[in-house]
């Protein structure tokens, strides 16, 4: 079985100013109860000002990736998500934990656990992008990720 956690973002108070959201905890909660239903571990749920961008940065890079998001086999993250002109994919914060967004460019998942990345946030797999260059750094034993 799988070991499972989620980070979502609904809120975006100074100084990680974007648009509210609707329905990120809905769609990260629900995605991790229905795992853990059919019989998945739930390991973390961070939500709002407990979701850091860190979580998602490689321990190489600053991050500290080993103990969150690179330390579950299937992870799911639901905010605010960007792509730039260089491919690199931004997911927003709610609280600067260092930096109000992670980027795809200082990822490196499945060198420890994850399998599997699923982001419920907009032009993670943007088809107007070069989705290998904005995604080719991160497979570091990640198997998929899901957009």
């Amino acid at each position: 079985m799988a070991r499972v956690g989620v980070e979502w973002i609904n809120t975006f108070p100074g100084p990680c100013t974007q648009n509210k959201l609707d329905y990120c905890d809905e769609t990260s909660v629900g995605f991790l109860n229905g795992m853990a239903e059919r019989g998945h571990a739930r390991v973390f749920n961070w939500g709002e000002s407990n979701a850091w961008e860190t979580d998602f940065r490689d321990t190489s890079l600053g991050g500290d990736d080993s103990s969150w998001v690179d330390n579950v086999e299937f992870a799911h993250f639901s905010s605010h998500g960007g792509a730039s002109s260089a491919n690199i994919f931004t997911g927003a914060f709610g609280t600067k934990h260092n930096e109000c967004n992670w980027r795809s460019d200082r990822a490196r998942f499945g060198d420890k656990a994850l399998n599997w990345l699923l982001l419920d946030a907009c032009q993670s797999l943007d088809l107007g992008r070069n989705i290998i260059a904005m995604w080719h750094s991160t497979f570091r034993g990640l198997h998929s990720v899901f957009g």
